[in-house]
């Protein structure tokens, strides 16, 4: 409100509010924005304000109880969607620009793997986005002599992150968590549907398994969509649990509480300690782990 005193007008007006809005109708709104914009710095301010204005519109119906809690989730993460898409959009136009490749990438492409409360479509408002970056180089007669695909899906990406996350006058747009690929941050930040396949079927650990019980296909193309949630829920769901598996689960959250949960005294985490959210997820993602294969 100091930055934009102006934003008030669309909160008094009755004509101007909408309390649910559409993910296509948030998409084609911030599409013309950015279209008007002249630069890239005019850009990365449109996509912030957007967001800005958006998270306003949706705290003061949250406020006013006007919007479900579920419903507020479901408007963050629309946003957060929207938001990411226009980002992923500038980064490609940029890179592929950059390179002297044509505007389009070739069939396969990169796809956006939405993880934690962003793949459950729960986001809070201070929320980060953990985001696993994947791509299908598809035919290599398409970049014979112009690019190592490897490079500029990586580039791609890296571009996105920081058309999101890199302060501008108007601040930054959200956080982004991309931890949660495989090997962590000991691993490549894009990762091609190949490698991916291979280390979810050799090398992940249980908790990535369990991580993956939230995971959505965000952005990619119809055929690389598929292909993905297929590989994803084959490794989440193509088995049971057993014993063993379910005690580690139970091992870890107990080091969550211990670390995280503040210990004993009489203040509650609501989020960490026992009881706490931590614990409902825990168990709902081992009921899914044991019982999902049969269901």
């Amino acid at each position: 409100f100091l930055r934009h005193p102006e934003l008030l007008d669309s909160l008094v007006r009755a004509d101007l509010v909408q309390i649910v809005r559409g993910r296509d109708d948030m998409a084609r709104e911030l599409a013309v924005r950015m279209t008007a914009a002249p630069d890239l710095e005019a850009a990365l301010d449109t996509l912030r304000r957007f967001r800005h204005e958006e998270f306003l519109r949706i705290g003061v119906h949250d406020i006013e109880g006007s919007l479900a809690l579920e419903e507020v989730g479901r408007q963050l993460t629309a946003l957060a969607e929207v938001c990411l898409e226009s980002a992923l959009a500038l980064a490609r136009r940029e890179v592929l620009d950059r390179a002297g490749l044509p505007p389009a990438l070739p069939a396969g492409g990169l796809a956006v793997l939405g993880m934690g409360k962003l793949g459950s479509a729960e986001l809070s408002y201070a929320s980060d986005l953990d985001l696993i970056f994947i791509y299908d180089p598809g035919g290599p007669e398409w970049w014979a002599g112009r690019a190592v695909p490897h490079e500029v899906f990586t580039r791609i990406a890296q571009r996105a992150i920081s058309a999101l996350q890199t302060p501008t006058r108007e601040g930054i747009a959200y956080r982004i968590d991309t931890r949660l690929r495989p090997s962590g941050n000991q691993g490549p930040l894009v990762s091609s549907l190949e490698a991916f396949a291979a280390y979810h079927r050799e090398s992940a650990r249980l908790w990535e398994r369990q991580a993956l019980v939230k995971a959505r296909v965000l952005l990619a193309p119809t055929a690389l969509a598929a292909t993905l949630g297929e590989i994803v829920t084959r490794f989440v769901y193509g088995r049971g649990l057993t014993a063993e598996e379910a005690a580690e689960i139970a091992r870890v959250r107990e080091r969550i509480e211990r670390e995280r949960g503040g210990g004993a005294g009489d203040t509650v985490h609501i989020k960490t300690g026992r009881g706490g959210l931590v614990d409902v997820e825990f168990l709902v993602q081992t009921l899914q782990l044991r019982h999902g294969h049969g269901h």
